[in-house]
C-alpha cells in the first residue's frame, strides 16, 4: 500500500479522531522516555546491549559518587598489580643478596678444636713454629683467620653495589606504581565523561524518536511529503548511532577500569549507608 493511498484514507477520518490518536502516541512515547531502568536506558529498548555488570550501577547518578574513594581504589590496584608484585619480589631478592654478600666477609674465619692423650714428651706436629711446641696430651682450641686482600678491601664496594641495586629496584617499583596510577586516572575520567555524554545522547535520541513518530502520523495525514519524512528518520538514525557510540565508549572505559584495578566492579561500589535506629526508652506507664 502506497503512502498516497494511506493519505487518501486518513483524510476521510474525522480530524478530532486523528488528533486524539496523535496525542495518545505522543503520550505513550513520553511515558516510555521516562521509563528508565537502573542502567540508564529505556526499558522498552529491544536493542539494549548493556552488559550485566553495569546493572549494579545507576547510570542516572554520576558513577564517581557510587564508587569507593579513588585513593582506596588505587591501593587495591597496587595490591593486585602483577607488575608491582614482580618488582616487590625483585626487591626482596636483591635484599637477600645484599645480606648474604655481607656474610661472605666471614668466610675467611674458621674455628678449630682437638684433643690428644700421651706422655709429656714434646713432639713436632707441624711445620709452623706454633706446631713445633705442642705437648702430646691435652687439647687445643682457637680460630684461624685467612682473609684475601680482595675481600678485605673490596667487600665494602661490593656491598655498596648491591645496596644500589636494591635502591634501583625500589625506584623501579615506584615507577610502575606511577604508571598504573596515571592509567587508572585516565580511564576513570574517560568513564565519567562517557557516562555524561551517553545521558545527553540518550535524551537526543528520544527527542528524535518522538519527532519520527510525529512525522509518521503527519505523513499519513498528508501534511508532509516522503522527503521530509526520510529526513526526520535519518536524524533519528544518526541519534541512535551516536547513542551506540557513547555506549561503547562507556563500556570500554568501564571494563578497562575493572581490568586495571584487578577486581570486579561490584566490589568497588560503595556500600549503602546503614542508619542505626535510635534506642527507645521503655514506657513507664
Amino acid at each position: 500500500m502506497s503512502y498516497d493511498s494511506i493519505s487518501i484514507r486518513t483524510q476521510k477520518l474525522p480530524k478530532t479522531l486523528i488528533n486524539t490518536v496523535l496525542a495518545i502516541i505522543v503520550a505513550i512515547n513520553l511515558n516510555a522516555q521516562s521509563s528508565v531502568n537502573e542502567t540508564g536506558f529505556l526499558l522498552n529498548d529491544p536493542t539494549d546491549t548493556v552488559k550485566r555488570d553495569t546493572l549494579i550501577f545507576n547510570l542516572d547518578v554520576d558513577i564517581s559518587q557510587q564508587l569507593l574513594p579513588l585513593d582506596t581504589i588505587l591501593q587495591i590496584a597496587y595490591s593486585n598489580s602483577p607488575n608491582i608484585k614482580y618488582e616487590e619480589s625483585m626487591i626482596k631478592s636483591k635484599v637477600h643478596d645484599y645480606r648474604y654478600n655481607r656474610m661472605l666477609f666471614f668466610q675467611g674465619f674458621s674455628g678449630f678444636y682437638n684433643y690428644a692423650v700421651g706422655n709429656q714428651t714434646m713432639i713436632i706436629t707441624g711445620s709452623t713454629p706454633v706446631d713445633n711446641s705442642q705437648l702430646s696430651n691435652g687439647y687445643r682450641a682457637g680460630i684461624n683467620i685467612s682473609l684475601p686482600f680482595s675481600t678485605l678491601f673490596g667487600q665494602n664496594q661490593k656491598n655498596k653495589t648491591l645496596r644500589a641495586l636494591v635502591e634501583a629496584a625500589t625506584h623501579r617499583r615506584d615507577q610502575i606504581e606511577l604508571e598504573l596510577r596515571r592509567e587508572i586516572l585516565r580511564v576513570y575520567v574517560n568513564m565519567i565523561e562517557a557516562q555524561r555524554k551517553l545521558a545527553v545522547r540518550n535524551e537526543d535520541a528520544q527527542s528524535s524518536f518522538l519527532s519520527a513518530q510525529v512525522a509518521e502520523i503527519e505523513l499519513a495525514e498528508g501534511k508532509i511529503n516522503t522527503t521530509e519524512y526520510a529526513r526526520v528518520k535519518n536524524i533519528y538514525a544518526i541519534a541512535q548511532n551516536n547513542v551506540e557510540q557513547e555506549r561503547a565508549n562507556f563500556l570500554r572505559a568501564f571494563f578497562d577500569f575493572e581490568t586495571l584495578v584487578g577486581v570486579e566492579m561490584k566490589y568497588l561500589k560503595k556500600k549503602p549507608a546503614t542508619t542505626t535506629p535510635a534506642p527507645t526508652t521503655p514506657n513507664k506507664n
